[in-house]
């Protein structure tokens, strides 16, 4: 069996796939299952087909299904409030890719009449916060993450990439100095201290490897 990612991966669309399940769902032999994936218009009608379906499933939903209220609190959908409930539809909309028109008309049949501009602000809102999330990695979860939280684990992550450039910059510096040590005349027993330095901020914690053997430098040993 092959992971439908790996379809969607290769350039597979939402609205693709959902033309071939409904193409099996109608009992269609194999070699038609491919019908209408590059149809304009069926690709059209399957995006706002999963928009309106996904909106009501969460009409729909169970008393013990909750969703995030504006102030965070956690509601069945019934108790949302109406900016909360076309805050949902709008996300659904930006999922689905589909046109205003249905996403407006969706949305006042679900929360009463709102103006058109409120409208496109919330969609278009939402389309671009969709088109961040698409940048970031995936991380396969069932539950979409906040994109608050993914950047943030972004942002943890990259951070800690610089801590590390630092340390390593540094170890080279002192690696620097050491070979300054040699150079500048110092005794030998101090010829090590930058290598030493180096060991120390790349091996931070860990047990001291076994000093090799002695090799020779400009006739001394070290």
């Amino acid at each position: 069996m092959v992971d439908w990612d790996h379809y969607k991966d290769q350039g597979l669309s939402d609205a693709q796939a959902g033309v071939i399940f409904s193409n099996v769902r109608d009992g269609k032999p194999p070699e038609r299952w491919l019908e209408g994936i590059f149809d304009g218009a069926a690709l059209e009608n399957q995006k706002i087909a999963s928009f309106k379906a996904m909106v009501e499933d969460s009409r729909n939903s169970p008393s013990n299904h909750i969703f995030e209220e504006m102030d965070g609190d956690r509601r069945p959908w019934a108790q949302l409030s109406a900016a909360a409930k076309l805050q949902y539809i709008a996300r659904d909309a930006a999922l689905c890719d589909v046109p205003f028109e249905p996403f407006a008309q969706v949305a006042k049949e679900t929360i009463g009449d709102v103006g058109e501009a409120a409208l496109r602000v919330v969609l278009e809102s939402q389309k671009e916060l969709h088109a961040i999330a698409e940048l970031l990695p995936d991380d396969r979860r069932l539950e979409p993450t906040p994109l608050v939280e993914r950047v943030k684990d972004i942002l943890d992550f990259v951070s800690a990439l610089e801590t590390q450039e630092q340390e390593r910059r540094r170890g080279r510096e002192k690696l620097f100095e050491g070979i300054s040590d040699v150079l500048d005349g110092k005794p030998p027993e101090r010829w090590l201290e930058g290598a030493k330095a180096l060991h120390d901020i790349l091996h931070g914690g860990q047990p001291k490897q076994q000093e090799g053997k002695t090799q020779e430098r400009g006739g001394r040993e070290i």
